[in-house]
C-alpha cells in the first residue's frame, strides 16, 4: 500500500496513472484507487513526520488506518507528532 506527500493530489495520482514520473513503486505498480487522504495542517515538515508515520505501519495496520480514517490524529499524538489532521473527501480531490 503507497503512502505519499502532495500539494497538488489530482496531479500526484494523474502522475502515478500515467506511469511517468511520481514514484518508483507507482510506475511498476499502478495504483487502483486513493484509500484514504488526509490534510495535514502546519508545515511541510509536520506532514512529513505524519507521512513517516504512516509508512512505518505494518500493511495490516494501513488497511484499518485506510478503513477508519479519523484514527489517524491518536496514532500520531501518540506518537508525539503534534499535528493536526483532516480527513478530506477522496471524491473530492480524485474525479
Amino acid at each position: 500500500m503507497y503512502t505519499g506527500y502532495t500539494v497538488d493530489v489530482k496531479k500526484r495520482f494523474a502522475s502515478h496513472m500515467s506511469g511517468k514520473g511520481g514514484a518508483k513503486f507507482t510506475r511498476g505498480f499502478r495504483p487502483v484507487g486513493v484509500a484514504a487522504l488526509w490534510k495535514v495542517c502546519g508545515d511541510r515538515g509536520t506532514a512529513m513526520k505524519v507521512e513517516a508515520f504512516i509508512k512505518s505501519l505494518a500493511r495490516d495496520e494501513k488497511k484499518v488506518l485506510a478503513a477508519e480514517p479519523l484514527k489517524l490524529e491518536a496514532m500520531i499524538v501518540k506518537k508525539g507528532i503534534a499535528a493536526e489532521v483532516h480527513v478530506c473527501d477522496v471524491e473530492e480531490f480524485i474525479q
